[in-house]
C-alpha cells in the first residue's frame, strides 16, 4: 500500500494535513491493527488452548490486574526515575516488577467479600 501510493517519493503527505494519502494511511492503520487483534485472539483460542496451574490464577485475575495496572506503573516509574540506565532496560525492570505486584494486588483485591462476582 506504502509503495502503491507514493510513500517512498514523499513522506510528508503520510504526516497528515489535507493529503489524501494521509486518510489512507490511517484507515489502512486501523483496519490492520483491528486485523491483528482478531488474529491473535483466534490464535490462542485455536491453537494455545491450553490451561495450567499459571494460567488458572492469571485467567481470573486479569480483568483486576488491568484495572490496578496503571497506579502501580506510574508509581514504579516514579521510583525509579533516578536510574539512568537503557531506557529498554528501565522497562524491562519496571515490567518484571510490576506484571507480579499487578496480578498479587489483584488477587488480594479479589479475595474482598464480593468483589470475585464483580471483578
Amino acid at each position: 500500500m506504502m509503495l502503491a501510493v507514493g510513500a517512498l517519493n514523499d513522506k510528508v503527505s503520510f504526516k497528515g494535513g489535507l493529503h489524501w494519502q494521509s486518510p489512507v494511511y490511517a484507515f489502512w492503520e486501523a483496519f490492520t491493527c483491528v486485523s491483528v487483534c482478531i488474529a491473535v485472539v483466534y490464535v490462542f483460542r485455536h491453537h494455545l488452548d491450553c490451561r495450567g496451574r499459571l494460567a488458572a490464577f492469571l485467567i481470573p485475575n486479569a480483568y483486576t490486574a488491568y484495572l490496578v495496572h496503571a497506579p502501580v506503573i506510574a508509581t514504579l516509574a516514579w521510583e525509579l526515575r533516578g536510574i539512568t540506565w537503557y531506557p529498554l532496560l528501565q522497562w524491562a525492570l519496571v515490567s518484571l516488577i510490576a506484571v507480579p505486584l499487578c496480578f498479587g494486588l489483584s488477587a488480594l483485591v479479589r479475595m474482598i467479600p464480593y468483589t470475585d462476582r464483580v471483578l
